[in-house]
């Protein structure tokens, strides 16, 4: 029993040390919401951080929002790659992990498991939790995480607390991410012009930039990115459409607009 009171205690000062020099990544659990029907599993979340962070960026994945995140995401060359390379320019970035599969419904591949009371309650918690670290927050959603984000973002503005968060990233925009209302907050899109997905169409994205101007208030912005590589798998989950080969101008364009 003393051995492993030691190690617990040498571990948590190698993590306070690590944290001291910027590297404080670590792997959390946040308790799933209080509901009969809803899943008990917790949300995962992993945090790319930043020992000198200016804001918190919340990230959504695409895809069905479940990849069973644990430690080794920190070695992902893929997109949790360019994550860490935005925490790097100064910001924490945190990754949530759905317990479960977000599946889209019907042919026209509706994400509507995105808009359960469930998921969203998840979203409030991560959220509410990062409210108490007094940092500026942005929420990000890549594809079928934009989705995810308008969606949350009703739900701010129908209990008037819009004012919680500082400003949206929406990446590779899905076409079913739609804004109501008015809204006063920063928002950035930012998108391949080659985008081969067929539910993230790069004009798609450009129509709802337009109609998005229109009813925030705040600065509305929209980059195209023009570099990187295609592949020959599926558009909808490589390539273009995930800025393979194109991280460093992605990043450089949000991080341009970022506090």
């Amino acid at each position: 029993m003393k051995f492993q009171h030691l190690l617990k205690k040498l571990f948590v000062i190698l993590w306070v040390t690590l944290c001291n020099i910027g590297y404080c990544d670590r792997l959390q659990f946040i308790e799933a919401p209080k509901s009969f029907l809803g899943n008990k599993d917790p949300t995962t979340i992993y945090t790319f951080s930043n020992n000198n962070a200016r804001a918190t960026i919340i990230f959504f994945p695409g895809g069905e929002g479940s990849f069973r995140v644990n430690e080794n995401i920190r070695y992902n060359p893929g997109q949790p790659r360019m994550l860490k390379m935005i925490a790097d320019a100064g910001y924490n970035v945190v990754f949530v992990d759905n317990p479960y599969p977000l599946v889209d419904s019907g042919p026209s591949g509706y994400p509507a498991m995105r808009a359960h009371d469930d998921y969203l309650d998840r979203i409030d918690s991560v959220l509410k939790y990062h409210l108490n670290q007094n940092l500026p927050i942005w929420l990000m959603g890549h594809s079928n995480g934009s989705f995810t984000v308008s969606t949350f973002i009703r739900r701010l503005q129908k209990e008037n607390r819009l004012k919680e968060i500082n400003g949206i990233i929406l990446s590779g925009t899905r076409n079913f991410a739609k804004f109501q209302g008015t809204l006063d907050t920063s928002i950035v899109f930012i998108h391949h012009e080659k985008d081969g997905c067929f539910a993230t169409q790069y004009q798609d994205a450009v129509n709802n930039y337009n109609k998005v101007k229109l009813i925030n208030k705040g600065t509305t912005d929209f980059f195209t990115i023009t570099e990187g590589n295609s592949l020959s798998s599926n558009p909808c989950h490589t390539g273009y459409h995930m800025f393979h080969d194109a991280y460093p101008q992605v990043v450089q364009n949000i991080v341009s607009k970022l506090p």
